[in-house]
């Protein structure tokens, strides 16, 4: 097995815009029935300190100190962009999208997985809405599809097999893309092994109990990403790599640095194929699946 150009990691890049409709209690919404966790945490109740963290920053200006940062870099990747982001702020990832990002289809609303609370007839609703939106905005369908959280579920990999998407990033099972089977249909897995290499995890300790400086949280990463060169070196095969950017949580003023940081560290290798995950999902069906 073996990448373009004899590449020994395959880095994705990806910058997230995620929406939230109202609420935003973590503990409750993927729960079917919306349970409140707490006096105060009634499930339709929007917690407005949150959205303006979480939603608002990112769009006015998160998602702009990144551009800056990767168009710095030559790098582009994959807009992880829930459906109700998208439809709210069309400019925005039409802006992405003609600069060459990939507009991934999430869910509409970030903290609701449509498979835990709604029939089949309205997952499928839920799908196409969220596909429209990116429609609009790029002239084609989504090519695939990463759930909030990466939690995602069989039944819903199955519609997107039969829904004609080329790829789910829901999965871990592997350090390399594998294909899952659903009758005739064959969908892509793009490992989301996000634990060790995107931002939440370069600036929170264990626990997340206090946080990293940029300095720390740079040199975490880059004895993470030497850890993964290293292993393609030994193993003799090549791995894929995850790279996220969450424009709410690592594009602060005093954390953007870290993005400058790790991005010029990551360029001086010369064997790095940066890669959208459409373009490591057709290449990997083409050579490996077909």
């Amino acid at each position: 097995m073996k990448f373009p150009n004899n590449a020994k990691l395959a880095v994705r890049v990806y910058i997230t815009t995620e929406w939230d409709s109202g609420a935003t209690n973590y503990d409750s919404l993927q729960e079917p029935d919306h349970k409140a966790v707490g006096p105060n945490l009634a499930w339709d109740r929007a917690n407005l300190y949150q959205l303006s963290f979480s939603g608002q920053y990112t769009f006015t200006v998160g998602v702009y100190r990144a551009m800056e940062m990767t168009d710095k870099y030559g790098i582009v990747g994959s807009v992880a962009a829930d459906g109700g982001a998208v439809a709210a702020f069309p400019d925005l990832h039409g802006e992405l999208h003609k600069k060459g990002w990939e507009i991934m289809a999430r869910n509409w609303d970030h903290h609701y997985s449509p498979w835990t609370y709604k029939p089949g007839d309205e997952q499928v609703a839920e799908l196409k809405r969220v596909n429209d939106a990116i429609k609009q905005v790029t002239g084609a369908n989504a090519y695939g599809w990463l759930s909030a959280g990466g939690n995602g579920s069989a039944s819903w990999m199955k519609l997107l097999a039969d829904s004609g998407f080329l790829y789910t990033t829901d999965l871990m099972g592997d350090d390399i893309p594998y294909g899952l089977k659903f009758g005739d249909k064959m969908l892509v897995a793009i490992p989301h092994r996000q634990y060790s290499c995107n931002d939440f995890h370069n600036f929170l300790r264990t626990g997340g109990i206090s946080a990293r400086t940029v300095n720390m949280a740079y040199d975490y990463f880059c004895e993470t990403f030497t850890h993964f060169y290293e292993t393609v070196e030994n193993q003799g095969w090549p791995v894929t790599m995850l790279y996220g950017i969450h424009p709410y949580w690592s594009c602060w003023p005093d954390r953007i640095k870290f993005h400058d940081k790790a991005m010029a560290f990551m360029k001086g290798f010369k064997d790095v194929w940066f890669v959208r995950h459409n373009d490591l999902a057709k290449y990997w069906k083409d050579t490996y699946l077909s």
